[in-house]
Order: structure tokens, then sequence, then C-alpha cells
């Protein structure tokens, strides 16, 4: 009679886990502790701004600012508004922060609009060198500081 072949797996190797990065099994049998708690649902309408979401795809500024011309037609309204209310107030701390909050919109409307003037100086260039290459010419990549001299001899 031949012996039975010798075990080659040792009890303790069942508990042991096939590889270090996969998880421990649990038996399903036990029952969940009570300070378990599910995730919330989470809503799925939620509102995305294209500004920030990766979804979309890159918006020009030149088609954002069409879509939202309405808003400096709102902004010049508000100056206005803060304009007359500044002359009606008597309070001289509700005085200075109005003063503050236009000033604050007149600067901004103020970059809005020389970041404007740049952006048309950038096109007309580009527009310029586009028909000397078509013309023949070799390109010329416009440097930052060409660009910026100009829109300096413009805002004087």
């Amino acid at each position: 009679m031949s012996k039975p072949a010798p075990r080659t797996s040792n009890p303790s190797e069942k508990t042991k886990s096939k590889s270090k990065n996969v998880p421990q099994e649990i038996s399903s049998k036990r029952p969940v502790s009570r300070r378990h708690f599910l995730p919330p649902v989470q809503n799925h309408h939620q509102p995305r701004d294209p500004r920030f979401e990766t979804l979309t795809s890159a918006v020009s500024e030149q088609s954002f600012r069409k879509a939202y011309n309405f808003l400096d037609d709102y902004q010049r309204d508000e100056i206005t508004l803060l304009k007359t209310q500044i002359r009606q107030t008597r309070d001289t701390s509700e005085r200075e922060k109005l003063e503050r909050t236009l000033k604050s919109l007149l600067s901004r409307r103020d970059a809005r609009i020389a970041k404007d003037r740049a952006n048309e100086v950038l096109k007309k260039k580009k527009q310029e060198e586009m028909e000397k290459i078509k013309h023949g010419k070799q390109p010329f990549y416009l440097k930052k500081s060409i660009v910026y001299e100009e829109v300096m001899l413009i805002n004087r």
C-alpha cells in the first residue's frame, strides 16, 4: 500500500491573501456594525459652469464676451445708480462704502476696455501679417513687447 501524498499547504496559508495588493476577503455572514453609514445620495442635476468644467471644450473669449454682452449694460446702469446714491447719502461711512464700490466697478470696466483694445490691436496685426504672407513675405511672429507698445500708443 502506498502512502498518501504529503500535504504541501499549511492551514495558516488559507487565511493568507494571494497578493499584498488585494483586499482581504471578509465573510458576508458577519453583521454590519451600527456605526456603518451609507454615503448620501448625490443630486445628479447639479448646474455646470462651462468656464470650470472639463467636459466642455475650450470657450473662446470672444464668443463668451458676445454671449454675455448684456452684463456690460447692467454694469453701466449700476454705475449710474451708485453715483446717484452717493449724491443722496448724508452718512459718511455709507458714502465711503459706496465710493469704494464705484471705484472698483470703474476700475474693472477700464481694465476690460483696455483688454479689448489690446485684443483689437493684436487681431489687426495678425490680419496684416496674414495678408503679407499671402503676398509671399516670410512670416513674422509678433512679440508681446510690440503689441504692448501699440496698445500704449492707442491709450495715449
